[in-house]
């Protein structure tokens, strides 16, 4: 005879509370807007807005546990526009997010290391000596 096991019953469901984001990838992106910017963290469903600077994106994708949500970056001006997750809850702490002007490089460029000359290494000359007077 066999038994199958019950346990005991489904888990009460987890509070919401306010939405924590981890991290943006990318952490930048161009002023035009429209790259896919993954947000990790928690809390993440049920969300109401999430603004990039005072710039509302657009949630294409939000998973049923809430901890991964997909958002289209709007048109922004370059340089720092942190992000912001809003749901009933409450609003996260802000993320570091970035936006590129034309010709910025999302990683700085390298500093050229200084290279000395190579120069060949003097070769001695043997002195050179009169001959001797007759």
């Amino acid at each position: 005879m066999s038994e199958t096991p019950t346990g005991p019953g489904p888990l009460p469901p987890v509070p919401q509370g306010a939405p924590v984001v981890l991290t943006a990838v990318p952490a930048f992106g161009l002023t035009a807007g429209g790259s896919p910017v993954l947000l990790v963290g928690t809390n993440l469903k049920d969300v109401t807005t999430v603004t990039f600077g005072d710039t509302a994106g657009t949630v294409v994708h939000s998973d049923p546990l809430g901890l991964l949500l997909v958002v289209t970056a709007p048109a922004h001006a370059a340089g720092s526009a942190p992000v912001v997750v809003t749901t009933a809850a409450g609003a996260s702490h802000p993320v570091p997010f970035f936006y590129l002007g034309v010709g910025q490089s999302p990683v700085p460029a390298p500093v050229p290391t200084p290279v000395p000359p190579t120069v060949p290494a003097p070769v001695p000359t043997p002195p050179v000596s009169s001959p001797p007077t007759p």
